[in-house]
């Protein structure tokens, strides 16, 4: 399948981030990028926010430029267009939020797991993530989120730990 220019815009951010030793994983929506499924959303990410700087210092290089924050203070947004389509990342700086509230903290990214060329979040922290994005954004079950919860093997006790934080 030959790949496209807004999808590539996409892998070279991840292969820098990658390159600089930047502690992140992917949330949600990551398929196409392996797959070329679309419409392309954009990409929300978790990084460490001990790489902050490094990720400011990254989108400006590859000329990239930061959206005015809408929604949240734990957000950061960069874009930029790339063949008149849009390469978007939602970063969520120090955990997972829904409106300013972590549901959970950035010691997911020591769980995290490789895929192609880029880290996702562990199945565990997956479930949760889905679960409290779903209850907690949307207050409905996508379909979509519905297979992914119901595909995933967890431990109980770990996720039950951790909602119960």
């Amino acid at each position: 399948m030959k790949q496209n220019a807004q999808i590539d815009g996409y892998q070279r951010v991840l292969t820098e981030f990658n390159g600089q030793g930047i502690q992140y994983c992917l949330l949600r929506n990551y398929e196409f990028l392996y797959d070329g499924s679309f419409p392309i959303e954009g990409l929300d990410i978790l990084i460490s926010k001990d790489d902050k700087s490094k990720i400011d210092a990254l989108f400006t290089s590859l000329g990239f430029t930061r959206r005015k924050q809408q929604f949240s203070l734990a957000h950061q947004a960069y874009f930029k267009l790339v063949d008149l389509k849009r390469v978007s990342f939602d970063i969520q700086v120090g955990g997972i939020y829904w409106n300013d509230m972590r549901y959970l903290d950035e010691g997911v990214l020591k769980n995290r797991a490789s895929k192609e060329y880029f880290y996702v979040l562990s199945e565990n922290d997956a479930f949760i993530m889905y679960l409290a994005h779903s209850i907690l954004g949307k207050r409905y079950f996508k379909q979509k989120y519905k297979n992914i919860l119901s595909s995933l093997i967890v431990d109980k006790e770990y996720v039950l730990s951790n909602l119960a934080k």
